[in-house]
Formats: C-alpha cells, structure tokens, sequence
C-alpha cells in the first residue's frame, strides 16, 4: 500500500496545518502507532500481559494492536467541520472535489468525532459493542476529556455528502490494513481502569508524535510500511 495509491481526498485531508498543504490525516495516525509501538516495547511483559487480559486482546499481538488503536485517535479530523478550521487546507480539500456546505461546518470537534465515527467503522467488523464503546470513548479522550454518549453522539458530521464518508472509509481501510492484525478482541466488557490506560497511551504519543522537532511533518516513504518503518526510527530517537 502506497500513499500515491490514495484517492486525491483521502490523501489530501489534513491532520497539521502548515506549508501548502499540511500533513495528512493517514501519516499523522501512522506516526502516532508507530510512537505507540515504541512506548509498548519498553514495557514489562508483566503490563502487556495485563492489558491483553484487561482489553481482550491476542495476547502475541497486543503490542501490534494497541499501536493501531492509538493511531486512529485523529480520525474525527476527517469531517467538514475540522479540516474548514485551516483555510489553506479547506481549499485543497475543496480542489480534490470535497464540498464544504455551510450546514455541515458544526460540528468541529474532531476528538468528539473519532468516538462516533469509529464507532461505525468498528460496527460491522464484529466486535463486542461494549468493547468498541470503551476503546473508543479512550481514543476520543486523547485531549484529557472523554466524550460522553450525547457528546459523542452530536459531533457526527451532517450534510457533508457522499465524498466525505468514501475518503474517510478508505482512509480506515488503508490504515487498518497496514497492521495486518492477528486475531481479534474477545473482552465484552473494559474496566475504567484499562480504557483509562489506553487514553493515557494514546495522549502521550500523540504529543510526542505532533511535535515538529522529532517528526518532521511530511510522507517519509511512498510506502506506508516504510512510512511506519521510518516514524518508528524517529520515534526510539524522541
């Protein structure tokens, strides 16, 4: 899988403003797993065993899976709302063919919005409904405050259009893809302590990955898997 692979929107979308275009939503997401993975693999196996049991999670593929869980914090930045908030980003949305109508500018919270529309993405992959709602609620959380149903609930974007929703759904395919998981989650219920933990998890790499110093904001491989290989690189020097 190839960033010139994407379709114009979907590569285009931005989660950092800046230059001409700023810095895509998938790249942004991949450094983010990837710093996530680093963190992961100085952890005692005593704590990885821990959140495997905790999230029902494959216990061999834990670190793999919570690296991919913490790079979809920011995929409510694919939403009217949030990508009219730069208008250098909004005009190059706007020249892939994504239209901006006034009446899907609000909402704009796109950590609000990461919580509802995974919630979609999550829906038909068969995963237990209070499992999704928890990993969600920590991966809308990775501003310090996570979202409540209601809150949720009002940030889905409305009246966007069909182009909105194809270039977000192949933004999650891509990205999901490129993990190649094994298994799937088993837990029908996540303590507050686990989803806490994953929040926490998420933040931190999160700000550790938007900072420009250490991850210069640009694709740094055609290749997502050598885009992954590269933030990984950067992130063990952080």
């Amino acid at each position: 899988m190839r960033f010139s692979d994407l379709s114009a929107p979907a590569r285009t979308l931005w989660a950092k403003s800046g230059d001409v275009t700023g810095y895509g939503v998938l790249a942004h997401m991949l450094d983010v797993a990837s710093v996530a993975e680093q963190i992961l693999l100085r952890e005692p196996a005593q704590t990885l065993t821990w959140i495997a049991c905790q999230l029902g999670l494959p216990h061999p593929d834990v670190v793999r899976w919570l690296a991919a869980l913490a790079g979809l914090h920011d995929f409510g930045k694919a939403i009217p709302g949030f990508q009219s908030k730069w208008p250098a980003g909004q005009v190059a949305d706007q020249d892939c063919g994504l239209v901006f109508r006034p009446s899907a500018l609000h909402p704009n919270r796109h950590d609000y919005a990461s919580t509802a529309l995974l919630r979609r993405q999550f829906g038909p992959m068969g995963f237990d409904p209070g499992w999704t709602s928890a990993i969600t609620q920590a991966l809308g959380a990775h501003h310090g405050y996570m979202p409540s149903a209601k809150e949720s609930q009002d940030a889905l974007p409305r009246n966007e259009g069909p182009a909105w929703m194809a270039a977000r759904n192949e933004l999650f395919d891509t990205y999901w893809a490129t993990f190649a998981l094994q298994g799937r989650p088993e837990s029908t219920g996540v303590s507050l302590v686990a989803t806490t933990w994953l929040a926490g998890l998420t933040s931190v790499s999160d700000w550790i990955a938007s900072n420009p110093l250490w991850f210069i904001p640009h694709e740094r491989a055609d290749s997502l898997q050598d885009h992954y290989a590269q933030a990984g690189k950067l992130a063990r020097l952080a």
